[in-house]
């Protein structure tokens, strides 16, 4: 790879000039909106077809993918941060696709054992863990066991999207993902209406949808690697030289994960399939908040790291003040405004005035806990960038231990509602600790700059917004003028929070300013030296 593409990579994010971060953020926004538009367009017309009894299943098959990401173990942030890394090395292609292969085997048999797991456990999942009354366990037991197939199938993704980030092919990536998410959610819709309106449907077309994006990542994987003189093969040496990165990363992802679902797996336990159907709705519309951080962390990581590399320590201390800023311009009006017109935006969603009546509160507390979860992304990409993996590991564990003693009792109280208000409780500790225990390490003189600056100015001038716009009476308006009213004060919040913060007005400028000019180039396929 040439001397100034290493040098335009590592200064691009403290330049409005520079374009492959930009891009990255721009592109992963676009991907990310993409699918969570998918997602939150298809969600109540599932509802609507099943049934919420059967959308339940539907939040048993993404709490069990999302389970699955426990047997990730790290791979997928390791290749991401060891191709990125090898990426500005000289004669280094064996060696990337040499590891690219070894992780590849190593995806493909977890990806066997899920399967097996899953079907397996399917009779026990129905039986004696989900609470049916209109549905058959038997239906709900074969749903589970198709589920299985679709999640062990779909399985391997995360690994060549790593490869694929650590490149910085990421609008090549998002345009796999967000292409076939629609594929997968409006596919499903129209099979639902086309051939018949059963979960069995809907799960055999997951199966059908789930390897299209893997053989088009593969592929796509394998072109972009830089070529090779030497045949590739399966080396174990490549792994066992990165076991303690990977260990790290991968207890902090799957610790991650048990805090987010473990939420779900209780109130799944404890409360009916329809209490659940209403609950997971909630979730979906709350996780909508992480699309619009996961970008800034996907395009940040692999910056950090080269800035580390250098020892920059000036410019890492500068991007990562911008990306805090940016997350906080995008995260807070979104959840403000979320929160206080948690029902009218439910109603306009879902077009049902009992599921929006059942659900708004519900949504509330749980997009308040996901903005906090949120927030603390950049701060972690910037541990994972100098190796820290403990600190993340520590506050999910912390986490988990409130988790486990907190939900039974509230949700035994209060129902979904307690469950959801027990997670923001929980999640507010965890952003208050974290944070302040990492900048004690790293960057240690940016601490009150990030909790003032970053994160509590931009809370107060979008709450302020927000509030002052909700004491407006909507009661007796007509729904397409109320939803145009909460466009309209989303659009003001949002432009009234960017203009407190310099680094944010100049990072929002820098990626919408001609996104389009280079996408062409980016989405060629190719050696990794086109970038």
């Amino acid at each position: 790879m040439p001397i100034n593409l290493r040098s335009r990579f590592v200064s691009v994010f403290s330049s409005a000039r520079l374009s492959p971060v930009r891009q990255n953020i721009f592109a992963n926004l676009a991907g990310n909106g993409a699918t969570a538009l998918a997602t939150l367009v298809c969600a109540p017309v599932y509802a609507h077809i099943l049934g919420i009894e059967a959308y339940g299943l539907i939040g048993v098959y993404m709490t069990l993918q999302t389970v699955c990401i426990f047997l990730d173990m790290g791979f997928s942030t390791t290749i991401n941060r060891e191709i990125a890394r090898l990426s500005v090395e000289p004669d280094k292609a064996r060696e990337m696709r040499n590891l690219v292969r070894t992780l590849e085997v190593i995806y493909w048999l977890f990806g066997v054992v899920i399967c097996v797991s899953i079907v397996l456990l399917a009779p026990a999942i129905a039986n004696h863990w989900l609470h049916f009354q209109k549905m058959k366990p038997s239906e709900g037991e074969q749903a589970i066991r198709i589920a299985g197939l679709a999640i062990s199938l779909r399985w391997p993704l995360s690994l060549y999207s790593g490869g694929l980030m650590g490149l910085q092919r990421q609008v090549l990536l998002n345009w796999i993902t967000s292409t076939s998410a629609i594929l997968q959610s409006v596919g499903a819709v129209i099979a639902l209406r086309l051939i018949a309106p059963t979960t069995m449907v809907f799960f055999v077309w997951q199966v059908g949808m789930a390897a299209v994006p893997v053989a088009w990542a593969r592929y796509s994987l394998s072109r972009c690697l830089p070529p090779s003189n030497e045949s590739t093969r399966y080396s174990p040496r490549a792994f066992w030289s990165l076991w303690r990165f990977t260990a790290g990363a991968g207890a902090f992802t799957a610790t991650s994960m048990m805090f987010n679902q473990v939420d779900r797996v209780v109130l799944s336990k404890m409360v009916s399939l329809e209490d659940f159907g209403y609950y997971n709705l909630a979730a979906v519309a709350a996780g909508a908040i992480y699309r619009l951080v996961l970008p800034i962390f996907t395009a940040l990581f692999p910056l950090f790291s080269s800035l580390l590399a250098v020892n920059d320590l000036k410019r890492l201390t500068q991007s990562y003040h911008r990306g805090c800023a940016l997350a906080s311009v995008l995260i807070w009006p979104s959840t403000v405004v979320g929160v206080l017109f948690s029902g009218p935006i439910l109603l306009a969603w879902t077009r049902n005035a009992a599921t929006a009546d059942a659900t708004h509160t519900i949504m509330a507390l749980l997009l308040a806990g996901s903005a906090f979860n949120a927030l603390i992304y950049v701060p972690y990409a910037l541990q994972l960038a100098y190796g820290w993996t403990t600190l993340g590991l520590y506050m999910n564990v912390f986490g988990l231990v409130a988790a486990g003693a907190l939900l039974p009792i509230m949700i035994s109280y209060y129902g979904a509602v307690g469950a959801a208000a027990a997670k923001l409780l929980i999640s507010c500790a965890v952003f208050a600790l974290g944070p302040w225990i990492m900048h004690r390490r790293v960057l240690t003189g940016e601490k009150l700059r990030w909790y003032v600056n970053d994160v509590a100015k931009p809370f107060a001038v979008a709450s302020v917004c927000a509030v002052l716009a909700a004491l407006v009476g909507m009661s007796a308006w007509p729904q397409w003028l109320t939803i145009l009213y909460i466009l309209g004060v989303f659009a003001f919040t949002s432009a009234a929070t960017a203009l407190v913060l310099e680094d944010a007005r100049e990072i929002l400028s820098s990626i919408f300013s001609h996104p389009f000019s280079w996408f062409r180039k980016a989405m060629a396929v190719g050696s990794v030296r086109t970038l």
